[in-house]
């Protein structure tokens, strides 16, 4: 191998493990605007509840199979999960009337405001950063993230249930 293909090669992983480095303080930035969006829940929510709260809101009724499967946990964990969320008020739980063994959870009027108050709050953040970039970059920076999620999708079941019912604009 001749010095410069060395040299070249070494540029290409520092300059990937520069990008991979960018991207990594993102989504920093996007856990830091997630723990200011849970300032407005009750404190007694966790995050792994409120991502099942996410779930049932992007998804519908999910059985605690789904729930489970959603969040890479045991059933017996969605179980302890889901029941807490409907001792909070924030889901029901039904039996399936063609199965009554399948439980069936659903939001209720309280975990759908959580949830509406969480994503506003998210939403507030991010837009105003993007409002601080110029029409150019945020443009960019909008293709390369759609880009990115469907990328995401095509590694991982678990990113692709990001885009479930949702229709991503560039």
């Amino acid at each position: 191998m001749s010095p410069t293909h060395s040299t070249t090669s070494e540029h290409r992983v520092s300059a990937f493990d520069r990008q991979v480095d960018v991207v990594m303080d993102a989504a920093r930035v996007m856990n830091s605007i997630l723990a200011q969006s849970l300032q407005a829940l009750d404190p007694s929510v966790t995050l792994p509840q409120l991502r099942v709260l996410v779930m049932l809101s992007m998804q519908g009724p999910l059985n605690l199979a789904g729930v489970a499967s959603g969040l890479c946990v045991h059933p017996s964990n969605a179980t302890r999960v889901c029941a807490r969320l409907a001792d909070l008020g924030l889901v029901d739980r039904r039996n399936r009337e063609n199965d009554r063994r399948n439980v069936e959870l659903t939001l209720t009027a309280r975990g759908r405001r959580t949830v509406d108050t969480v994503m506003r709050r998210r939403r507030s953040a991010v837009e105003g950063i993007l409002v601080l970039l110029p029409p150019s970059s945020r443009k960019a920076l909008s293709e390369t993230l759609h880009e990115f999620t469907e990328k995401a999708a095509e590694v991982s079941d678990a990113y692709a249930v990001v885009l479930e019912g949702h229709t991503i604009h560039a």
